[in-house]
This record gives C-alpha cells, structure tokens and sequence, in this order.
C-alpha cells in the first residue's frame, strides 16, 4: 500500500514576470519572501535525492503531483487516516468486489 504523506518543502522554480521589466532588487525580494509549500498526496517513489508524490493512482499511471528535491523539503511525515486504514490487506479482487457491492447499493438507493 501507498504512503500519504504530506511534505513541506521550498520550490527553487521561481517565475520571474515575463510581461514587466523587474529590477535585482525585485527579484530578490520575491527570493526572500518565498514562502514554503506544502503538499498532500501519495508517494510514489523515493531515492537519496527526489520523492514523487502523486494527487491520483490509477494501476501504474498518475495524475496530478510534484517532483520533489530532497534538500529543498524541510518536513515530511505519513498520515495516516484511521477511517481507512485497513484491518487486513485486502486482494485487488476482493477491494473491486467491495467497490462493485458499494455501487450496487448506491444505484438501489436512487431507484428508491
């Protein structure tokens, strides 16, 4: 099973402004006030320099997330939700079956 992490970290890709003229004072003012950011998702790979965290999983395709250098994260921890934390590990066929079930007593309750 996936890791949620959440990851508080600097993002070095500054964008300068492309359609105004900006001073050096400028510029480093917007370096100095960059304020961390922080991010929620599923982390899909980590080496001794980058995480990948991912908003969507679908099988080995993602949807959404960062790529994140690991000397510009100042904390990362898992989170870990209790609602959905599983008492076993549970098979592909049997979280699809509990899904399918789901659905079906979903569309029973609209043809109610």
């Amino acid at each position: 099973m996936k890791k949620i992490v959440y990851v508080r970290w600097i993002d070095s890709g500054i964008s300068l402004l492309g359609n105004v003229w900006q001073t050096k004072e400028e510029i480093q003012e917007i370096v100095e006030n960059n304020e961390p950011t922080e991010t929620v998702g599923i982390l899909i790979h980590e080496d001794n320099d980058w995480i990948i965290v991912a908003q969507t999983i679908n099988g080995d395709q993602f949807r959404g997330g960062y790529c994140i250098y690991k000397p510009n994260i100042t904390q990362m921890e898992e989170l870990v939700c209790e609602r959905f934390a599983a008492t076993k590990k549970e098979t592909d066929s049997e979280i699809k079956e509990r899904v399918r079930k789901g659905f079906e007593r979903l569309y029973k309750k609209e043809e109610e």
